[in-house]
């Protein structure tokens, strides 16, 4: 199931519902923006299972709480990617609450086993955008429609060898209690055997990292 809120060290950031979205497209005098809502408002009701992707994230300060900004993809899954888009009330910036919202949005798009990369853009003048996404480990990567594109790859190293080490050493607690009448040699037994699944899938993930890279290279 789709995450609908997610907590960070400071914030809560909550997926708007449809209601909460048009009452905002009601209230919002500014038409580019009006109109911007209303494509979100639509892509959201679309995809009734998939509306992570389509509808804003509410930035809820935890200390105060109050909303002090919005965060969001723009759009489904394309091409192993996504776009991330941000926005932090003026009094609330300069204290790492944009950096905190959109790293807790990665880890929820990386969590898709589709998503490979994250893109975001800003535009030249938009030191403070460029200073965050740099700070997160995203690389310039050609031009978007809104000034300089951003991208940051998949973190893979590692991911599934650790997990995989997790998994046989419960795997060989049940091992050691039922097969080997020693819990050393069932922990043993078990911690092989996922850390050997766990490399592999871990070879296999930067394969398809590479390969995929190589794609986006081609189609620009």
């Amino acid at each position: 199931m789709a995450k609908v809120s997610i907590k960070s060290k400071r914030l809560n950031i909550v997926l708007m519902t449809d209601e909460e979205l048009k009452a905002m497209i009601d209230n919002e005098n500014r038409e580019d923006l009006k109109t911007a809502y209303t494509e979100m408002l639509k892509g959201s009701r679309k995809n009734p299972n998939d509306r992570m992707w389509f509808a804003p994230w509410k930035i809820i300060l935890r200390s105060e709480n109050k909303q002090i900004g919005s965060i969001g993809f723009h759009g489904s899954v394309e091409n192993h990617a996504v776009e991330i888009g941000y926005g932090i009330d003026n009094d609330y910036r300069n204290q790492g609450y944009a950096t905190e919202a959109v790293d807790a949005l990665l880890n929820v798009a990386f969590d898709e086993e589709d998503v490979y990369f994250v893109e975001a853009e800003a535009e030249e003048s938009n030191e403070y955008s460029i200073r965050l996404l740099k700070k997160l480990g995203f690389y310039e990567d050609g031009r978007g429609k809104e000034g300089i594109r951003f991208t940051k790859d998949k973190k893979i190293e590692g991911y599934w060898t650790a997990m995989g080490m997790c998994i046989g050493m419960c795997l060989g607690v049940a091992l050691g209690s039922l097969v080997f009448s020693s819990m050393a040699i069932g922990i043993g037994v078990g911690m092989c055997m996922g850390l050997g699944l766990g490399a592999s899938k871990d070879e296999r993930e930067k394969k398809l990292l590479k390969e995929y890279k190589e794609q986006r290279k081609k189609s620009e």
